[in-house]
């Protein structure tokens, strides 16, 4: 037990974690997802987005349905997700913009050239990248010199009780389903170069809506 608790190693096929979850991603853990983010917090984060737009971690399409609903300056929309059986939910999701599904990991976006997209975004998704640094490091390179970043996250809470609480509880998440409750996304945006030019938070500070500007490459 005392392993468990202290282990902060996460599973070892987290995709496989993914996969399992993906069918019923949109009316399960999507949907509580949503409740503590906010729906106007998640809207504002989609309503953020323009151009040629990278989404990492595309999930099983709550994006894609969210701009469906909505006019949006979108040229194009490219969505990656390390799960195949997310990316397979998300292809049901139909859309007026050009779209391709993709699987792969945050940390190695070789696919894509330099300079490529106007907006790079990602929901609820850097609690479980495995090597943040190096993927701002991708995701600046892959960005437009005009482009933009738009996160929408959760971290650390600005409360002790809360932040304590995230921190005991953070191995058992990170063992299960490899999320990080304890990181502090915004400093390592900062740290990376980052400049962050709007942001917003709610629930104490857990949840962060940051629209930043990559270094320059």
């Amino acid at each position: 037990m005392r392993r468990f608790f202290t282990d902060r190693t996460p599973p070892d096929d987290l995709s496989r974690v993914y996969d399992r979850q993906a069918p019923t991603w949109l009316r399960g853990p999507g949907r509580v997802e949503t409740w503590l983010a906010g729906e106007d917090m998640r809207n504002e984060w989609a309503d953020s987005l323009r151009g040629d737009v990278l989404e990492i971690g595309v999930g099983a399409g709550d994006t894609l349905l969210r701009l469906s609903q909505r006019q949006h300056q979108i040229t194009s929309f490219t969505g990656i997700d390390l799960s195949l059986g997310m990316i397979v939910e998300a292809e049901k999701v139909s859309t007026e913009f050009p779209t391709r599904l993709l699987v792969a990991n945050a940390e190695d976006l070789g696919r894509f050239p330099d300079d490529s997209f106007d907006t790079v975004a990602a929901s609820l998704v850097f609690c479980t990248v495995s090597d943040v640094p190096r993927a701002l490091a991708e995701i600046a390179r892959v960005t437009k010199p005009e482009g933009q970043v738009v996160l929408l996250e959760h971290m650390l809470s600005t409360n002790r009780v809360v932040a304590k609480l995230q921190r005991w509880a953070a191995p058992i998440q990170i063992r299960t389903i490899g999320c990080h409750l304890d990181r502090t996304t915004d400093q390592t945006l900062r740290d990376c170069g980052y400049t962050i030019t709007r942001a917003r938070h709610r629930r104490l500070g857990v949840f962060r809506l940051m629209v930043g500007i990559p270094p320059s490459v």
